[in-house]
């Protein structure tokens, strides 16, 4: 079957655009990932200055007893505060401990305990600013991929390729690989462009597809159709 530009892509520009299934999916994530970003930080904030609050009141010490020993951790029982509390810990160069360990307990929280010389460090203020800038970025990365693919659907213009040559290479999916397949067209003032994409099947050399591109700026292209845009035949 021959290869033709969609009638629906000979629309004068611009055309209307409405988002795939995939395309609210990453719509959505974007969203939540701004809100995370936005609320983060008071809130890692309150986590990071109770942990420093934490560490900042003074441990008791005392001697717990081993009451049971398991492959790599173990289990030890100690009073605190009137009553009997029980705390787990891995032991090191695989050397079980013997009947008694010295643990570390805060009057504040004494059901939270720790080994001598294994003090909880916390959440660190460092990752206050850290956390929401990521989560940030990650909205503004797939922002960014929505809006690139609506500009080329709704203003860019159709041209059929001509694929050069498909070779193997390992991509992210759980098959470990797939193919990076090469392309050149002609643009409409009659200039030779050339592209890449991935896909998991191997198109023959010399066959034919329909690609996207922006007149402008060639070099920002895609193949049709586009995954998270489509035109809105409405």
């Amino acid at each position: 079957m021959a290869v033709q530009i969609p009638a629906e892509l000979m629309r004068s520009s611009p055309r209307p655009v409405r988002l795939t299934g995939g395309g609210r999916a990453v719509a959505t994530l974007a969203l939540a990932l701004a809100a995370g970003a936005a609320f983060s930080g008071p809130w890692l904030y309150a986590l990071a200055e109770d942990s420093a609050e934490r560490r900042r009141e003074a441990a008791v010490s005392t001697t717990a007893e081993v009451v049971r020993v398991d492959r790599e951790r173990f289990t030890y029982s100690y009073a605190a505060a009137g009553r009997v509390y029980q705390g787990r810990a891995r032991y090191r160069r695989r050397s079980p401990p013997g009947n008694g360990v010295v643990v570390h307990y805060r009057p504040s929280d004494p059901a939270r305990s720790w080994l001598a010389g294994r003090e909880p460090q916390g959440l660190p203020f460092w990752l206050v600013p850290v956390a929401p800038a990521g989560l940030a970025l990650a909205a503004l990365a797939l922002g960014f991929a929505l809006r690139r693919q609506r500009a080329l659907l709704s203003e860019g213009y159709a041209a059929l390729a001509r694929v050069t040559e498909a070779r193997r290479v390992r991509t992210g999916t759980h098959s470990g690989s797939g193919y990076r397949v090469d392309y050149e067209f002609r643009t409409l003032s009659g200039a030779s462009r050339s592209g890449h994409f991935d896909d998991s099947k191997k198109p023959p050399p010399g066959s034919l597809l329909i690609i996207l591109y922006d007149p402008d700026q060639p070099r920002r292209q895609a193949r049709y159709p586009l995954s998270l845009v489509r035109i809105d035949a409405t």
